[in-house]
């Protein structure tokens, strides 16, 4: 589901001024403890800050830019990063496909292995059974 887009929400703290205030460079320390004041009590915050992670998601740190939601980019990367280790449905770290654990954590799901994670299940297998020989 798409996030709502903040700019619809009229009495968001960044309505009014200059928009070029929130994409200080990465640098300027006081630029973006400037966007963050104005951030701070925005009735859009959350909003903001969702609608951010969602158009940002799979991008690295370095393609971030920006304030939103009260949070720079380094510190959205850090969040990003932070939910790809847990899996908030089931408050797990998420399956690392074509992987032996990748296999082991499907099973543990007590679901069906996915084919990248049986083939590195059968690899791992095979490795260890030479080693012994």
């Amino acid at each position: 589901m798409i996030p709502k887009d903040p700019a619809t929400i009229e009495d968001r703290n960044c309505a009014t001024g200059d928009p070029e205030a929130f994409f200080p460079s990465a640098v300027d320390v006081r630029g973006v403890a400037a966007a963050k004041r104005i951030c701070a009590g925005c009735p859009a915050l959350d909003v903001c800050l969702e609608w951010a992670m969602h158009h940002e998601r799979g991008t690295g740190h370095s393609s971030r830019t920006g304030v939103y939601g009260g949070l720079s980019a380094r510190q959205r990367a850090n969040l990003a990063a932070q939910q790809r280790r847990i899996d908030p449905a089931s408050g797990r770290k998420p399956i690392d496909h074509g992987t032996e654990a990748g296999h082991t954590a499907h099973r543990r799901a007590d679901e069906e292995p996915c084919a990248a994670c049986k083939r590195a299940a059968t690899a791992a297998k095979r490795a260890r059974e030479e080693r012994a020989a």
